[in-house]
Protein backbone atom coordinates (compact mmCIF):
# COMPACT_ATOMS: atom_id res chain seq x y z
CA UNK A 1 0.00 0.00 0.00
CA UNK A 2 2.84 2.20 0.83
CA UNK A 3 4.53 1.56 -2.62
CA UNK A 4 1.00 2.59 -4.18
CA UNK A 5 0.39 5.59 -1.90
CA UNK A 6 4.07 6.96 -3.11
CA UNK A 7 3.44 6.58 -6.78
CA UNK A 8 0.03 8.11 -6.41
CA UNK A 9 1.20 11.04 -4.60
CA UNK A 10 4.49 11.08 -7.50
CA UNK A 11 2.12 11.03 -10.10
CA UNK A 12 -0.13 13.80 -8.61
CA UNK A 13 3.00 15.96 -8.43
CA UNK A 14 4.21 15.95 -11.50
CA UNK A 15 0.66 16.40 -12.96
CA UNK A 16 0.37 19.39 -10.23
CA UNK A 17 3.87 20.86 -11.37
CA UNK A 18 2.90 20.33 -15.27
CA UNK A 19 -0.02 22.12 -14.85
CA UNK A 20 0.86 24.42 -13.09
CA UNK A 21 3.64 25.30 -15.05
CA UNK A 22 0.94 25.29 -18.31
CA UNK A 23 -1.22 27.99 -16.48
CA UNK A 24 2.08 30.05 -15.36
CA UNK A 25 2.89 30.33 -19.31
CA UNK A 26 -0.65 30.61 -20.63
CA UNK A 27 -0.97 34.14 -20.76
CA UNK A 28 -2.03 36.45 -23.58
CA UNK A 29 0.60 39.52 -23.67
CA UNK A 30 -0.52 43.18 -22.97
CA UNK A 31 -4.38 43.42 -22.31
CA UNK A 32 -5.60 39.94 -24.17
CA UNK A 33 -6.08 38.91 -27.45
CA UNK A 34 -5.38 41.17 -30.25
CA UNK A 35 -4.81 38.54 -32.92
CA UNK A 36 -0.82 38.89 -32.80
CA UNK A 37 1.00 36.07 -31.36
CA UNK A 38 3.72 37.59 -29.68
CA UNK A 39 5.69 36.69 -26.38
CA UNK A 40 5.29 33.67 -24.88
CA UNK A 41 1.70 33.54 -26.90
CA UNK A 42 1.48 30.24 -28.37
CA UNK A 43 -1.21 31.35 -30.27
CA UNK A 44 -3.73 34.31 -31.01
CA UNK A 45 -7.15 34.21 -32.72
CA UNK A 46 -8.23 37.78 -30.97
CA UNK A 47 -11.30 36.13 -29.17
CA UNK A 48 -11.37 34.61 -25.39
CA UNK A 49 -13.17 31.81 -26.60
CA UNK A 50 -12.33 29.06 -24.69
CA UNK A 51 -13.32 25.75 -26.64
CA UNK A 52 -11.99 26.65 -30.42
CA UNK A 53 -8.33 26.44 -31.61
CA UNK A 54 -6.91 28.89 -29.30
CA UNK A 55 -8.45 29.33 -26.10
CA UNK A 56 -8.43 32.51 -23.80
CA UNK A 57 -4.43 32.55 -22.64
CA UNK A 58 -3.44 32.34 -26.06
CA UNK A 59 -2.86 28.64 -25.87
CA UNK A 60 -2.86 25.92 -28.45
CA UNK A 61 -5.59 23.25 -27.58
CA UNK A 62 -3.89 20.29 -28.79
CA UNK A 63 -7.40 17.87 -28.24
CA UNK A 64 -8.65 20.07 -30.96
CA UNK A 65 -6.12 19.71 -33.68
CA UNK A 66 -8.07 18.51 -36.96
CA UNK A 67 -11.52 19.55 -35.80
CA UNK A 68 -13.83 21.69 -37.85
CA UNK A 69 -13.74 25.68 -36.84
CA UNK A 70 -15.32 28.74 -38.01
CA UNK A 71 -13.19 30.85 -40.11
CA UNK A 72 -16.34 33.59 -40.55
CA UNK A 73 -16.74 32.38 -44.02
CA UNK A 74 -20.35 30.92 -44.60
CA UNK A 75 -18.93 29.38 -48.26
CA UNK A 76 -15.97 27.55 -46.28
CA UNK A 77 -15.00 24.30 -44.11
CA UNK A 78 -11.94 25.02 -42.00
CA UNK A 79 -10.51 22.89 -39.07
CA UNK A 80 -8.04 24.14 -36.31
CA UNK A 81 -4.23 23.69 -37.12
CA UNK A 82 -1.43 22.43 -35.33
CA UNK A 83 -0.31 25.89 -34.91
CA UNK A 84 -3.84 27.01 -33.33
CA UNK A 85 -5.64 28.29 -36.03
CA UNK A 86 -8.73 28.17 -38.08
CA UNK A 87 -7.64 27.38 -41.63
CA UNK A 88 -9.68 26.63 -44.28
CA UNK A 89 -9.67 23.05 -45.68
CA UNK A 90 -12.22 23.05 -48.49
CA UNK A 91 -15.13 24.68 -50.03
CA UNK A 92 -19.59 24.49 -49.02
CA UNK A 93 -21.57 22.68 -51.53
CA UNK A 94 -22.38 25.33 -54.34
CA UNK A 95 -25.78 27.04 -54.50
CA UNK A 96 -26.15 26.87 -51.14
CA UNK A 97 -27.25 30.34 -49.28
CA UNK A 98 -24.79 32.29 -47.74
CA UNK A 99 -24.60 35.80 -45.47
CA UNK A 100 -22.56 38.22 -48.05
CA UNK A 101 -22.70 41.21 -44.99
CA UNK A 102 -24.36 43.22 -47.68
CA UNK A 103 -27.62 44.75 -46.30
CA UNK A 104 -29.05 45.77 -49.26
CA UNK A 105 -29.06 41.91 -50.96
CA UNK A 106 -30.66 38.53 -50.63
CA UNK A 107 -30.84 35.39 -51.33
CA UNK A 108 -27.36 34.86 -51.97
CA UNK A 109 -25.32 31.46 -52.81
CA UNK A 110 -22.53 30.00 -52.11
CA UNK A 111 -19.76 29.62 -55.59
CA UNK A 112 -16.31 28.29 -55.40
CA UNK A 113 -15.67 29.36 -51.81
CA UNK A 114 -17.36 33.19 -52.21
CA UNK A 115 -20.68 34.25 -51.46
CA UNK A 116 -22.75 36.27 -53.75
CA UNK A 117 -25.10 37.07 -56.34
CA UNK A 118 -28.75 37.21 -54.81
CA UNK A 119 -31.13 39.80 -55.35
CA UNK A 120 -30.93 43.81 -54.35
CA UNK A 121 -33.21 43.95 -51.60
CA UNK A 122 -34.42 47.43 -52.30
CA UNK A 123 -35.87 50.01 -49.58
CA UNK A 124 -33.95 47.50 -47.17
CA UNK A 125 -32.70 49.31 -43.64
CA UNK A 126 -28.64 49.12 -43.95
CA UNK A 127 -25.62 50.17 -42.37
CA UNK A 128 -24.29 53.52 -43.95
CA UNK A 129 -20.94 53.51 -41.84
CA UNK A 130 -21.78 56.55 -40.07
CA UNK A 131 -22.24 56.95 -35.76
CA UNK A 132 -23.99 60.37 -36.72
CA UNK A 133 -26.83 59.04 -38.77
CA UNK A 134 -29.91 56.64 -38.29
CA UNK A 135 -30.18 53.74 -40.71
CA UNK A 136 -29.41 54.12 -44.03
CA UNK A 137 -31.46 52.74 -47.17
CA UNK A 138 -30.92 50.70 -49.85
CA UNK A 139 -31.54 51.80 -53.52
CA UNK A 140 -32.71 50.14 -56.59
CA UNK A 141 -28.56 49.66 -57.60
CA UNK A 142 -27.85 48.04 -54.19
CA UNK A 143 -25.84 51.11 -52.52
CA UNK A 144 -26.85 52.02 -48.94
CA UNK A 145 -27.99 55.82 -49.21
CA UNK A 146 -27.02 57.60 -45.75
CA UNK A 147 -29.55 57.99 -43.43
CA UNK A 148 -31.06 61.28 -41.21
CA UNK A 149 -28.84 63.21 -38.97
CA UNK A 150 -28.66 61.83 -34.81
CA UNK A 151 -30.73 64.64 -33.52
CA UNK A 152 -29.21 64.19 -29.95
CA UNK A 153 -26.48 66.42 -28.72
CA UNK A 154 -24.53 63.80 -26.49
CA UNK A 155 -24.51 60.98 -29.15
CA UNK A 156 -20.95 60.06 -29.51
CA UNK A 157 -18.86 59.20 -32.13
CA UNK A 158 -15.24 57.33 -33.77
CA UNK A 159 -13.55 60.09 -35.47
CA UNK A 160 -10.98 57.88 -36.37
CA UNK A 161 -7.92 58.95 -34.32
CA UNK A 162 -6.45 56.69 -32.06
CA UNK A 163 -4.84 59.86 -30.21
CA UNK A 164 -8.19 61.14 -29.02
CA UNK A 165 -11.49 60.20 -27.09
CA UNK A 166 -14.69 59.88 -28.70
CA UNK A 167 -15.95 62.73 -30.86
CA UNK A 168 -19.73 64.21 -30.86
CA UNK A 169 -22.23 64.35 -32.99
CA UNK A 170 -22.96 67.72 -34.30
CA UNK A 171 -26.74 67.18 -35.76
CA UNK A 172 -25.47 67.49 -39.56
CA UNK A 173 -24.16 64.15 -39.70
CA UNK A 174 -20.66 65.02 -39.07
CA UNK A 175 -18.58 64.11 -36.20
CA UNK A 176 -16.36 66.60 -34.08
CA UNK A 177 -13.13 65.34 -33.56
CA UNK A 178 -12.77 64.80 -29.55
CA UNK A 179 -10.36 66.18 -27.25
CA UNK A 180 -7.26 64.47 -26.89
CA UNK A 181 -6.79 61.20 -24.49
CA UNK A 182 -4.31 61.91 -22.00
CA UNK A 183 -3.93 57.46 -21.67
CA UNK A 184 -2.48 57.32 -25.37
CA UNK A 185 0.17 60.24 -25.17
CA UNK A 186 3.43 59.19 -26.17
CA UNK A 187 2.24 55.89 -27.12
CA UNK A 188 2.55 54.11 -30.52
CA UNK A 189 -0.12 55.02 -33.14
CA UNK A 190 -1.30 54.28 -36.62
CA UNK A 191 -1.38 57.60 -38.87
CA UNK A 192 -2.39 55.57 -41.43
CA UNK A 193 0.31 55.78 -43.75
CA UNK A 194 2.32 52.40 -44.15
CA UNK A 195 5.35 54.44 -45.18
CA UNK A 196 6.27 55.63 -41.37
CA UNK A 197 7.04 53.18 -38.54
CA UNK A 198 7.60 54.43 -34.50
CA UNK A 199 4.69 57.25 -34.73
CA UNK A 200 3.27 57.90 -31.66
CA UNK A 201 0.55 60.38 -29.84
CA UNK A 202 1.55 63.85 -29.35
CA UNK A 203 -1.83 65.41 -28.28
CA UNK A 204 -3.89 65.10 -30.77
CA UNK A 205 -1.87 64.14 -33.63
CA UNK A 206 -0.52 60.99 -34.30
CA UNK A 207 2.92 61.84 -35.63
CA UNK A 208 6.65 61.29 -35.27
CA UNK A 209 8.66 58.13 -36.77
CA UNK A 210 10.87 57.24 -39.46
CA UNK A 211 10.31 56.68 -42.97
CA UNK A 212 9.91 52.97 -43.78
CA UNK A 213 13.12 51.59 -45.44
CA UNK A 214 12.67 50.47 -49.55
CA UNK A 215 16.01 50.71 -50.23
CA UNK A 216 16.22 47.13 -51.67
CA UNK A 217 20.43 47.55 -52.51
CA UNK A 218 20.00 47.39 -56.10
CA UNK A 219 21.13 50.86 -58.28
CA UNK A 220 19.06 49.34 -60.83
CA UNK A 221 16.04 49.63 -59.24
CA UNK A 222 13.92 52.82 -58.36
CA UNK A 223 12.47 52.66 -54.87
CA UNK A 224 9.33 54.16 -53.53
CA UNK A 225 6.66 53.93 -50.67
CA UNK A 226 2.91 54.58 -51.30
CA UNK A 227 1.05 55.16 -48.46
CA UNK A 228 -1.24 52.24 -49.27
CA UNK A 229 0.50 49.53 -50.79
CA UNK A 230 3.90 50.09 -49.22
CA UNK A 231 7.49 49.42 -50.82
CA UNK A 232 8.05 49.27 -54.53
CA UNK A 233 11.25 48.69 -56.56
CA UNK A 234 11.03 49.25 -59.84
CA UNK A 235 13.94 48.22 -62.46
CA UNK A 236 14.71 51.29 -64.07
CA UNK A 237 15.25 51.54 -68.02
CA UNK A 238 17.76 48.96 -69.42
CA UNK A 239 20.75 50.64 -71.13
CA UNK A 240 21.07 52.75 -67.88
CA UNK A 241 24.71 52.97 -66.59
CA UNK A 242 25.09 51.53 -63.14
CA UNK A 243 28.41 51.91 -61.46
CA UNK A 244 28.56 48.53 -59.31
CA UNK A 245 30.02 46.37 -62.10
CA UNK A 246 30.88 49.24 -64.70
CA UNK A 247 27.96 48.04 -66.77
CA UNK A 248 24.24 48.95 -67.73
CA UNK A 249 21.16 48.16 -65.79
CA UNK A 250 19.29 44.85 -67.41
CA UNK A 251 15.77 43.95 -66.00
CA UNK A 252 16.65 45.68 -62.66
CA UNK A 253 20.54 44.01 -62.59
CA UNK A 254 23.94 45.65 -62.98
CA UNK A 255 25.33 43.51 -66.05
CA UNK A 256 29.12 44.07 -66.46
CA UNK A 257 30.17 45.40 -69.47
CA UNK A 258 32.31 43.11 -71.60
CA UNK A 259 30.02 40.50 -70.60
CA UNK A 260 28.97 37.67 -73.03
CA UNK A 261 25.40 37.99 -71.99
CA UNK A 262 22.46 39.60 -73.73
CA UNK A 263 22.35 43.48 -73.20
CA UNK A 264 19.22 44.92 -73.62
CA UNK A 265 18.86 47.56 -75.42
CA UNK A 266 21.72 47.68 -77.89
CA UNK A 267 18.61 46.94 -80.80
CA UNK A 268 19.93 43.77 -81.23
CA UNK A 269 17.74 40.65 -79.89
CA UNK A 270 20.63 38.30 -78.92
CA UNK A 271 20.13 35.22 -77.38
CA UNK A 272 18.39 34.93 -74.14
CA UNK A 273 16.30 37.95 -74.83
CA UNK A 274 12.63 37.83 -76.73
CA UNK A 275 9.67 40.24 -77.16
CA UNK A 276 8.60 39.58 -73.23
CA UNK A 277 11.50 40.12 -71.86
CA UNK A 278 13.62 42.93 -73.95
CA UNK A 279 10.86 44.31 -76.05
CA UNK A 280 12.74 46.99 -76.78
CA UNK A 281 15.69 44.93 -78.99
CA UNK A 282 12.82 42.36 -79.93
CA UNK A 283 9.13 44.29 -80.65
CA UNK A 284 10.46 44.60 -84.05
CA UNK A 285 11.43 40.76 -84.88
CA UNK A 286 8.72 39.09 -82.74
CA UNK A 287 9.92 35.12 -83.99
CA UNK A 288 13.83 36.32 -83.53
CA UNK A 289 14.54 33.11 -81.00
CA UNK A 290 13.02 30.11 -83.30
CA UNK A 291 15.94 29.22 -85.14
CA UNK A 292 14.80 30.31 -88.72
CA UNK A 293 15.74 33.48 -90.03
CA UNK A 294 12.73 34.85 -90.39
CA UNK A 295 11.76 37.67 -93.28
CA UNK A 296 12.77 41.17 -91.50
CA UNK A 297 15.24 39.25 -89.34
CA UNK A 298 19.15 39.75 -90.12
CA UNK A 299 22.17 40.24 -88.46
CA UNK A 300 21.87 43.38 -87.06
CA UNK A 301 18.47 43.00 -85.19
CA UNK A 302 18.18 39.01 -84.56
CA UNK A 303 22.21 37.69 -84.88
CA UNK A 304 21.03 34.84 -82.67
CA UNK A 305 18.64 33.63 -86.07
CA UNK A 306 20.88 34.89 -88.69
CA UNK A 307 24.70 34.92 -87.46
CA UNK A 308 26.57 33.01 -90.24
CA UNK A 309 29.57 32.46 -87.71
CA UNK A 310 31.44 35.35 -90.34
CA UNK A 311 33.05 32.30 -92.44
CA UNK A 312 32.92 35.02 -95.68
CA UNK A 313 30.15 33.41 -96.40
CA UNK A 314 26.42 35.04 -96.42
CA UNK A 315 22.69 33.28 -96.39
CA UNK A 316 22.50 34.22 -100.27
CA UNK A 317 26.01 33.59 -100.91
CA UNK A 318 25.35 29.77 -99.42
CA UNK A 319 22.24 29.94 -101.31
CA UNK A 320 23.69 31.10 -104.78
CA UNK A 321 26.37 28.50 -104.54
CA UNK A 322 24.11 25.95 -104.06
CA UNK A 323 21.70 26.59 -106.98
CA UNK A 324 25.13 26.38 -108.96
CA UNK A 325 25.70 22.88 -107.73
CA UNK A 326 22.49 22.19 -108.68
CA UNK A 327 22.60 22.71 -111.85
CA UNK A 328 25.99 21.48 -112.61
CA UNK A 329 25.59 18.29 -111.17
CA UNK A 330 21.99 18.11 -113.49
CA UNK A 331 24.43 18.60 -116.51
CA UNK A 332 27.04 15.91 -115.63
CA UNK A 333 24.08 13.25 -115.38
CA UNK A 334 23.08 14.27 -118.84
CA UNK A 335 25.98 13.82 -120.22
CA UNK A 336 26.70 10.52 -118.63
CA UNK A 337 23.16 9.13 -119.98
CA UNK A 338 23.69 10.60 -123.76
CA UNK A 339 27.56 8.03 -123.43
CA UNK A 340 25.44 5.35 -122.62
CA UNK A 341 23.27 5.62 -125.14
CA UNK A 342 25.71 6.06 -128.15
CA UNK A 343 28.11 2.91 -126.49
CA UNK A 344 24.37 0.71 -126.87
CA UNK A 345 23.80 2.01 -130.46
Amino acid sequence: MKSISRLTMLALFVFLAFGVSRVASATCEGDGPNGVVEGVEECDDNNTNQNDCCDKFCNIRAQNVGDSCEDGNDCTTATCSELGACTVSGNEENGIGCEDTDDCTTDTVCTDGQCGGGTIDENADCDDGNDCTGDGTCDAAGACVEGDPVNNPNATCDDGNPCTGDGTCDGTAICTPGEADLDQQGLDCDDGDVCTEGTTCNDVNCAGGTDLNCDDNEECTADSCDAVTGCANDDVANGTDCDSNNGTCQNGTCVPDGTNGPVCGNGNCESGENNSNCPEDCADVPNCGNDVCDAGENEDNCDQDCDDGDDGCSLNQVASSGSSMGAGLIFATLGILAAVRRKRS
